[in-house]
């Protein structure tokens, strides 16, 4: 099995111009949690930079980086099988819906093709 996001450029593109809050929550020793998150993708890597940026109490505290590759779907499909492997079924959540173009995960069931490398 194999589990990945599948890109919504619509999305990240409306999302690159905005400071997003992701989270917010109240620790167990009462300290008040923001975290916003900024994101900007880069076409020639095909990766999503996203930042979050997390404040505590009303103050700013750190930053977390997070580098996430993007896979489009016609891409790790071709990459899956180059690499032997034959794709049994593919969905679109964990509640195995069929896989569309609105799809938020690229979900493979996946077996090996012996000695296809």
């Amino acid at each position: 099995m194999l589990d990945c996001f599948n890109p919504n450029i619509q999305y990240i593109v409306k999302s690159e111009k905005e400071e997003k809050v992701i989270a917010e929550y109240t620790t167990s020793d009462g300290r008040e949690v923001l975290i916003k998150q900024t994101m900007h993708y880069e076409n020639a890597t095909q990766i999503n930079r996203i930042e979050w940026h997390y404040y505590i109490n009303g103050e700013f505290h750190s930053i977390q980086n997070l580098d996430m590759r993007l896979f489009f779907p016609q891409e790790l499909d071709s990459y899956l099988k180059w690499a032997g492997f034959n794709i049994i079924r593919k969905f679109g959540s964990f509640e195995e819906e069929p896989f569309t173009d609105n799809s938020e995960k690229q979900i493979y069931v996946l077996a090996f093709v012996e000695g296809s490398i």
